[in-house]
């Protein structure tokens, strides 16, 4: 059920939004689909690595480092194109509210990133001093 709000959230956006901020500043769009897909390139090269060399921590590391980095930075692009609209709109205030509530919904967001790093740091350096002592004796 959960699942099929986010699509369902998702599909409304893409069909209802999305056109509208299509007139958007060509910066603001630059930036943001070059932060988003330099995120989604990284992930899913990182994806292929990890298949590649099974139980290797580089992966791993890479993509739990390049994810917190780059969050941000999209979520940013993003509020970025919204605001620039909201300028060139006649009707602007509903996107001024977006902009403004926008960083509400990321919070939450890279919360819950950053515990999935931590819990990976957490895990990785707990394994490294198991071999580091199972090694020296």
């Amino acid at each position: 059920p959960l699942f099929l709000f986010f699509c369902l959230g998702g599909a409304v956006t893409e069909a209802v939004v999305a056109p509208r901020l299509a007139h958007c500043g060509a910066s603001s769009h630059t930036f943001t689909v070059t932060v988003w897909s330099l995120g989604e390139t990284i992930r899913f090269g990182c994806f292929v690595l990890d298949l590649l060399v099974p139980g290797g921590r580089l992966a791993k590391t890479i993509r739990y480092t390049a994810g917190p980095l780059l969050f941000p930075l999209g979520a940013l692009g993003e509020v970025w194109m919204v605001a620039t609209y909201a300028q060139q709109e006649q009707q602007w205030w509903w996107l001024v509210a977006a902009a403004i509530l926008w960083p509400m919904g990321i919070y939450p967001l890279m919360t819950q990133l950053l515990r999935q790093r931590n819990k990976f740091l957490a895990r990785d350096t707990a394994e490294a001093a198991t071999t580091t002592t199972t090694t020296t004796t």
